[in-house]
């Protein structure tokens, strides 16, 4: 806008300096207090030549910012394409096969690649197991890409529950009541995720498991409630349907009776 306000002010100032000349040259000489050089005839044909560079100038500064504006215009639109498109991070804690999973989702249109996280130590420190703890240790010293509309799960814990769960590799065994303890104690403690990935874009969530919980019951992944979609489907609750067999087998004794 400020662009197109200084072109109109050079209309004005192109056609206000023709003016205030003529009006000079028409006012008695003993007025004027220096010399004016040239008759009629010859600034008529100075304004002939003066409007068309003025004209000519005028079109040149126009057609500038046009092309100013059409470039911030496309700069624009390849930001907000970009933006559109980009890799985007998702942090959450879901339920998956019976344990409490981090899951890293990418719900951009791009892969995100060179994700390098590290996690706060009291997080880690706070882990139930020294073998969960060795993995996110671990983690935090490399990188690895997601595709788009792809999850990443890392373990946290078992879910509340009645079994016991022995990790073998660092010869662990947590009783039930151990683990149900631990969630009790463990469920309000921050988990504080900071990074970068794609080399420019930066992480920095705070998740708690608390916040995932519902009745000690901790909010499943996408394809495990698709599942228990498909199996609730499957299932037949109302004594007024049969089962499928059960259907066939009317189906044959009323062929074979025929």
């Amino acid at each position: 806008m400020k662009y197109y306000r200084l072109f109109f002010l050079l209309i004005i100032l192109f056609l206000i300096i023709p003016l205030g000349i003529n009006i000079l040259i028409g006012l008695p000489k003993e007025w004027i207090p220096f010399r004016i050089v040239g008759d009629d005839i010859s600034w008529l044909g100075f304004w002939a030549s003066y409007l068309s560079a003025a004209a000519t100038f005028i079109m040149v500064i126009f057609t500038w910012l046009t092309l100013k504006q059409n470039s911030q215009q496309l700069e624009e639109l390849k930001r907000q394409w970009s933006e559109d498109h980009r890799a985007r991070l998702s942090f959450s804690i879901v339920s998956k096969h019976g344990i409490f999973m981090l899951m890293i989702a990418n719900v951009g249109k791009e892969t995100a690649y060179n994700i390098r996280l590290t996690f706060s130590d009291q997080f880690i420190e706070s882990l139930l197991a020294d073998s969960t703890k060795d993995i996110y240790r671990k983690l935090q010293g490399k990188s690895f890409s997601i595709e788009p509309n792809t999850n990443k799960y890392f373990y946290i814990s078992p879910i509340y529950g009645n079994s016991s769960v022995t990790f073998h590799r660092t010869n662990e065994k947590f009783s039930a009541e151990e683990i149900n303890k631990w969630l009790d104690e463990f469920r309000n403690i921050p988990i504080k995720i900071n990074g970068t990935y794609c080399d420019h874009y930066y992480v920095s969530e705070t998740l708690r498991l608390d916040d995932y919980l519902l009745m000690n019951l901790v909010v499943n992944d996408e394809l495990t409630n698709n599942i228990e979609d498909i199996r609730k489907g499957t299932v037949v609750n109302n004594d007024q349907f049969y089962p499928i067999q059960k259907s066939l087998d009317i189906i044959a004794k009323s062929y074979q009776k025929a």
